[in-house]
């Protein structure tokens, strides 16, 4: 997980969402639409869903919810993902204390589309990897922003998003996140600035330093530390386009100096931090 998971907003504010226009792009691959939002519903939360010819991929951040379809219920708790098949009706309701958090998209496939998921008739729960997370965030930022070439970040994110998610239901082999790494993930989102030390980060954790680098490595695929490194360069983006002061990126990022976030920052994105800005200057 090297990018930012969205957050959803309270309970009954508006929902954080895009939608795909459609294009030559979507239409070659057999995308008849996809729409992605990140919300959060109520305790008391009761619903049928029925979309007709849409698929649904929803992944849980906090709290839950039931779905019950064909007399059948699964439980979404966080951290699972839930994949609905087109054509299945379902009822949803929250679960225990606290409102259910999630991101999720919805999108139509053509039969023939070379992206398609796997064959279902029924809803599918499981596991999400942390690229899961990444990649479904990423989705539904850039068809919410909507800024020039979205449509190719969104449509090669659900390219790869699909790859993944057709693995986990054809072979049942979940990816895991395990609470430790899961944790540290968080601990690292929350102070991306801060001089980590893996050796901290293992301690907070509750595991050894050798045992958490290698859980963390086998997990994530790759060092705690390159971990980090590309969450600092990720909200880096999101400063530079806000047009923040290059100097207060580096400070806040806990780079020794604007020389050293130009570097790494240009190593990274191949533009300079200041290219970056005037290119992501609106008019």
């Amino acid at each position: 997980m090297d990018g930012q998971v969205l957050s959803p907003p309270p309970v009954g504010r508006p929902f954080f969402a895009g939608s795909l226009q459609r294009s030559a792009l979507s239409r070659t691959l057999g995308i008849k639409s996809l729409f992605g939002s990140c919300g959060a519903e109520a305790e008391d939360h009761n619903a049928l869903v029925d979309l007709g010819a849409i698929w649904i991929l929803l992944i849980t951040l906090k709290g839950g919810g039931i779905i019950r379809s064909k007399r059948k219920s699964y439980e979404v708790g966080p951290m699972r993902m839930l994949v609905v098949p087109p054509s299945v009706r379902f009822t949803e309701h929250s679960m225990g204390p606290g409102a259910w958090r999630w991101i999720h998209l919805r999108f139509g496939l053509k039969k023939n589309s070379p992206i398609s998921l796997p064959v279902l008739n029924r809803p599918w729960v499981g596991l999400p990897n942390a690229r899961c997370l990444e990649l479904t965030s990423e989705i539904i930022e850039s068809l919410h922003n909507r800024v020039d070439g979205y449509e190719h970040v969104a449509v090669s994110r659900l390219i790869e998003l699909l790859g993944i998610t057709a693995r986990l239901i054809a072979c049942g082999e979940p990816l895991l996140i395990s609470a430790p790494v899961e944790k540290a993930c968080s601990l690292m989102s929350r102070e991306p600035g801060k001089a980590w030390k893996v050796t901290e980060i293992a301690r907070l954790c509750g595991m050894s330093y050798s045992s958490f680098a290698h859980h963390f490595k086998a997990e994530v695929g790759e060092s705690p530390m390159q971990w980090l490194g590309k969450q600092r360069i990720r909200e880096a983006r999101r400063m530079l386009a806000e047009q923040r002061a290059i100097e207060d990126v580096a400070e806040h990022l806990g780079y020794s100096s604007r020389y050293h976030f130009t570097s790494v920052f240009t190593k990274a994105e191949g533009l300079t931090p200041g290219v970056f800005q005037r290119l992501s200057k609106r008019r």
